[in-house]
């Protein structure tokens, strides 16, 4: 039996790179897996031949009310989550703070914030009423330092990083685990497209992190908490 079989794992990001990545890994580990995304294309895309263990919920994280109704159903449905992946995020760079549109600073709090926030504002109380688990949230490793032409990227990645110390702190005695991961750079199609002459050999993969993903959700990690877990070349 694997040591996911009896585990039910929220991926929202669902239909992302990283988050069809992580789906996949757990679903190969005997997980069931709920996949969460706002773009429905997207997900029937990514999972046409969905396993029996994947069910796929088209979902506006950023709206309150959405991910409470979806939280309250799956709580019916005896599929609270033991393992929270809060994958969704956004990338944007090119402008120094004060020349930043208000639109694009907005859409990366939006994204990179509110989606938390919204996310386990749902989903901890059930969590929490069933004894705890793990939330594995996503930095960036640029967030560690304000970096030039990037301020709202870091500040937003830099507010996720936060929260989830937070969280870690506030619910560590009620049974859960709760790290960040830091990415550098994620060799995907968009990252290479928009990084062109840019040699990704040394970027981390997907897999990669979806493999830290689960040892940090195992009881391996019991003891890891509240930590920003660096992944990628160090520059």
């Amino acid at each position: 039996m694997s040591k996911f079989s009896n585990k039910v794992v929220y991926v929202s990001g669902g239909a992302g790179n990283l988050g069809q990545a992580v789906a996949k890994t757990f679903l190969d580990k005997g997980a069931t897996v709920i996949a969460l995304d706002i773009d429905e294309a997207a997900l029937k895309a990514a999972y046409i031949d969905a396993p029996d263990l994947l069910s796929t919920y088209v979902i506006d994280l950023t709206d309150p009310i959405a991910c409470e109704f979806l939280s309250g159903r799956l709580e019916k449905e005896n599929k609270i989550a033991d393992i929270l992946c809060a994958l969704t995020g956004c990338f944007a760079t090119g402008d120094p703070v004060y020349e930043t549109p208000s639109e694009i600073f907005t859409r990366l709090f939006e994204l990179n914030v509110q989606t938390l926030f919204t996310l386990v504002s749902a989903c901890v109380p059930h969590m929490k009423a069933n004894g705890g688990g793990k939330i594995i949230t996503i930095g960036a490793n640029a967030a560690l330092n304000g970096l030039p032409n990037m301020g709202a990227y870091c500040a937003s990645k830099s507010a996720v990083m936060k929260l989830t110390e937070s969280m870690s702190a506030e619910l560590k005695s009620n049974g859960f685990n709760i790290n960040c991961i830091l990415p550098t750079i994620i060799n995907t199609p968009q990252n290479r497209a928009s990084m062109p002459g840019t040699d990704p050999k040394d970027w981390e993969t997907p897999e990669s992190i979806a493999n830290l993903i689960c040892h940090l959700s195992s009881d391996a990690a019991e003891d890891i908490h509240g930590q920003m877990v660096r992944v990628g070349e160090q520059g």
